[in-house]
């Protein structure tokens, strides 16, 4: 979805923002002409925009069409992320004819869906069932951190570059200085590189040495 961004913005609820200055924003929005007495008896609706300079555009709205098809934009999960291209990287819920969860990319003109709840996963050899936190770089690399079902790896992060790869999951090994440790569960997603060649995560892992739980920060290059 494209274009001039609705009037009134009421409310700016998270956003990201870019190298070049360009944000991405989660805000509740009302049509244009919607100020004064009117605009209490108008529900605002939830919407992801672009800015760049003075210029804000409509990426997606709830109740807007989404480009998988017959459902449309419920809500939007996590915090809408752009990159230097202007490009933004998006989560949403949706509802109508495939209810699902999906992580989305809008180039400026399109959107499309980089993955969604039910995708078959080829590195775990299950299917992503729920995604807890979302990374965007330039050259649209995105980093989606999921849980999985239908395997013995429940947890971990996939890069999207647009085919994915694995970046570590809970049936890997944890690196040095872990010692026959194994990974329990992943956390946020700290940051990505510009290039999207690195990824800062935060797992838990247990290992044969006390205390057998720990917690710590690992860079994966790719």
């Amino acid at each position: 979805m494209g274009g001039t961004a609705r009037g009134r913005r009421n409310l700016v609820a998270s956003g990201g923002l870019a190298d070049n200055g360009d944000l991405a924003i989660l805000a509740d929005t009302k049509p244009n002409g919607s100020g004064g007495c009117a605009n209490l008896a108008i529900d605002p609706i939830e919407s992801v925009l672009h800015v760049s300079g003075a210029t804000i555009t409509d990426v997606a709205l709830a109740g807007g069409n989404s480009p998988i098809g017959g459902s449309v934009y419920d809500d939007f999960r996590f915090t809408p992320l752009v990159n230097a291209s202007g490009n933004v990287a998006f989560t949403a819920k949706l509802t109508g004819l495939v209810p699902t969860t999906a992580v989305f990319l809008w180039d400026g003109v399109t959107t499309t869906t980089v993955v969604q709840q039910g995708d078959f996963s080829p590195q775990t050899g299950g299917s992503f069932v729920r995604f807890s936190d979302v990374a965007f770089a330039n050259g649209d690399v995105v980093f989606v951190k999921s849980k999985f079902k239908g395997t013995t790896n429940k947890e971990g992060v996939i890069r999207f570059d647009p085919t994915s790869s694995s970046v570590q999951t809970n049936a890997d090994t944890p690196p040095t200085p872990f010692v026959g440790a194994a990974y329990r569960a992943f956390g946020d997603l700290l940051g990505v590189s510009h290039d999207g060649a690195q990824v800062a995560l935060v797992p838990k892992v247990k290992d044969g040495a006390p205390p057998t739980g720990k917690e710590g920060v690992l860079r994966c290059a790719e």
